[in-house]
């Protein structure tokens, strides 16, 4: 990973399911930033499934999220009319966005996924605080248990305003 905690988060716009691109930077001084980094929306190799779990997972938390001033911003590789059609699907209250050059995982250090011609970012969370810097990585994420582990990165950063 390039971006360790005490970095600051990339300042790099990508396209959204908002209308309009969107970057981490946005919400320095307003809210902590949960960026985080999944293969691919509906999985075509096995090796890559979860994508879906992980995404309703942070959906029906979301108000557990904001309760600790956090927004959620989801980013993959593939390009806007799936992450619309995903988002759509599922019914996401949260943006995602399209890193299909990959710009801000490549930025980051986000490790990739190839499979054949394609690649994906493998699922990796960033924390940040309300100042845009990182305070938790997590590398290895376990679908059934990381929503819990965010949310516990989470409690000291609103403690602490």
């Amino acid at each position: 990973m390039k971006v360790r905690p005490g970095d600051p988060l990339p300042d790099i716009a990508l396209p959204s399911t908002r209308g309009r691109p969107m970057s981490p930077a946005e919400f320095r001084g307003k809210k902590h930033l949960v960026l985080y980094f999944y293969p691919c929306n509906d999985a075509p190799f096995p090796e890559l499934a979860g994508c879906t779990k992980e995404a309703c997972a942070f959906r029906d938390r979301l108000q557990n999220l904001r309760d600790l001033d956090a927004q959620v911003i989801g980013v993959s590789r593939q390009g806007p009319a799936e992450q619309e059609a995903f988002s759509g699907a599922h019914n996401l209250n949260f943006p995602i966005l399209s890193d299909a050059e990959g710009k801000l995982g490549g930025a980051l250090g986000v490790p990739e996924i190839r499979a054949g011609k394609q690649v994906f970012w493998k699922r990796v969370t960033f924390v940040a605080d309300k100042h845009g810097i990182v305070r938790n990585v997590f590398p290895a994420v376990h679908v059934e248990r990381h929503l819990e582990e965010v949310l516990t990165a989470l409690l000291p950063l609103h403690r602490r305003g």
